[in-house]
């Protein structure tokens, strides 16, 4: 069944956008001719009711008049009152509160603008002291190329202001996508740097940075050295410098640490029933083997943020797409997310170039005067300059900033 306004429909009838108001606009058609008329007036109406809409498409139902159905829009939003109490606005919520819990997380830590206090945070671990004793001798161009479709990437996520909630919720939607994209290539130009390779794959991708967060936590402070190591039977975590407490997923008023583990602990649980599942599939059985899924989660590297973010990318993607268009209500959760997605993925972001410049500076100078040349847009100004000043590679820019 579809639903129509606040009345159920039958197949033959289409969904009206408007809203039900009690009083028909135009008279219900008896003729064909009256139907036809109707259409006329229709097309000039924007007001006309679910009720008469409904109607109309069931004369054209029976009649055998097999034409493209009226869509009725209307001029009052009632849409936002029914949506908000939807799987499709708990979903958004649910998102939402991942992304803004690391950003408070990383606010709370470093502050609001966090890159000086990342580097500093950096600097005090000796094991990235001693990256820059090493220089990059592998493949440039690839290295640049990864740098660049990084920066490329995360340009998207400055394209509309924060003070535009109408464009911010059609551009919500695929935020995540970017933003992944952006660490992803980042990832791959620290894998560059490191054993002069490039992993293939989502997944070899994420098996590289848990390796690396599990063999030199140092070099990635809170909340990128925190990892859930186990989801079955009791709740398992590392970094955390206390144990976390578990949460509502909806929950946003709970302290940051504790949120961020719960995104962590079900984008566990998510890999670990994708797992159980292809295990099933290569198997042909129905059902898991006894011990099966605690096993595979004794099997799995840990999960950190960067496996949320690939989640966040896959449900950007190729999930219901309802979580955006139905679930953004409020302008100021839609303002959130954004800025939550952009603060998570610029601090990540800073965090790997950082460690990437230790062994390749000439590289990554190189890259970013040949990027920042070509950037009509000026969006590195506010994106990537600060990051050089930071690692002491640029000075601040002399012309006028784009408006954030």
């Amino acid at each position: 069944m579809i639903r129509c306004g606040q009345a159920v429909a039958r197949p033959e009838d289409t969904c009206s956008w408007a809203p039900l108001t009690g009083v028909d606009v135009l008279p219900t058609p008896s003729t064909l001719d009256e139907l036809a008329a109707s259409d006329e007036r229709i097309g000039e109406r924007r007001d006309t009711p679910a009720s008469t809409i409904a109607r109309l498409n069931r004369m054209r139902y029976q009649e055998g008049r097999h034409v493209s159905p009226i869509i009725g829009l209307g001029n009052v939003d009632v849409w936002g009152f029914v949506d908000s109490d939807t799987d499709e606005a708990r979903t958004f919520r649910t998102y939402l509160g991942y992304w803004n819990a690391l950003d408070d997380l990383i606010v709370e830590t470093y502050g609001d603008a966090p890159i000086a206090r990342i580097h500093r945070a950096l600097q005090g671990d000796r094991s990235f002291q001693r990256l820059a004793i090493r220089r990059f001798s592998g493949d440039v161009a690839t290295l640049r190329a990864r740098l660049v479709n990084s920066w490329a990437h995360e340009q998207q996520l400055y394209v509309i202001d924060h003070d535009n909630p109408d464009l911010l919720r059609v551009v919500n939607h695929g935020a995540p996508v970017p933003a992944y994209y952006s660490v992803a290539q980042c990832l791959c130009a620290w894998s560059v740097v490191r054993t002069n390779t490039e992993p293939n794959g989502h997944r070899a991708v994420l098996r590289g940075i848990a390796q690396q967060v599990n063999a030199s936590p140092g070099r990635y402070p809170p909340p990128w050295n925190l990892r859930c190591t186990g989801v079955e039977g009791e709740r398992r975590y590392d970094g955390f410098r206390t144990g976390p407490q578990p949460c509502s997923n909806l929950s946003i008023d709970a302290p940051p640490l504790d949120r961020v583990a719960q995104c962590l602990h079900t984008t566990r649980r998510r890999t670990l029933e994708r797992s159980l599942d292809e295990a099933k599939r290569r198997e042909r059985r129905q059902r898991a083997r006894r011990g099966e899924r605690s096993r595979i989660d004794a099997d799995l590297l840990a999960t950190t943020v960067f496996d949320f973010l690939l989640r966040a990318r896959t449900r950007s993607s190729y999930g219901d797409p309802g979580m955006y268009y139905m679930g953004q209500l409020g302008d100021a959760d839609v303002v959130r997310f954004a800025r939550s997605v952009r603060r998570v993925t610029a601090a990540t972001a800073f965090l790997l170039l950082a460690l990437i410049t230790q062994w390749a500076p000439e590289v990554v100078a190189d890259a970013a005067s040949h990027f920042i040349s070509r950037d009509r847009s000026r969006i590195t100004e506010e994106m990537l300059v600060p990051r050089l000043v930071q690692l002491g590679m640029a000075t601040p820019p002399t012309r006028a900033r784009r408006a954030s």
